[in-house]
């Protein structure tokens, strides 16, 4: 099972685009679990997922996460064209596309 991590500032946003990317998975039929992780809650456990996605308005996140936390998995910034659109298909894309 792969395990994403969608990073927001409160949740809010990043929980619409959760919902959106695990209809995309459930149509495909993949094994991946999708958690919504507020910047603002993070803990070790972030070190455990297998794709660490930021929010576009959270991007000084991208050099400031490996700093604090041993990440396994590939860390990214959400392009702002599938985040501002909540385009769970590209998302899954770019995910899958990654591996």
């Amino acid at each position: 099972m792969i395990k994403v991590a969608l990073i927001c500032g409160t949740g809010a946003s990043s929980s619409f685009m959760a919902v959106k990317l695990r209809a995309a998975v459930k149509e495909k039929g993949l094994h991946i679990e999708v958690s919504v992780c507020p910047e603002t809650a993070l803990t070790k456990e972030i070190e455990t997922y297998d794709h660490i996605l930021i929010g576009p308005h959270l991007s000084f996140l991208e050099e400031e996460l490996p700093s604090r936390y041993q990440l396994k998995g590939k860390l990214a910034v959400i392009p702002y064209y599938i985040y501002a659109t909540m385009d769970g298909c590209q998302l899954l894309k770019l995910i899958t596309d990654s591996q």
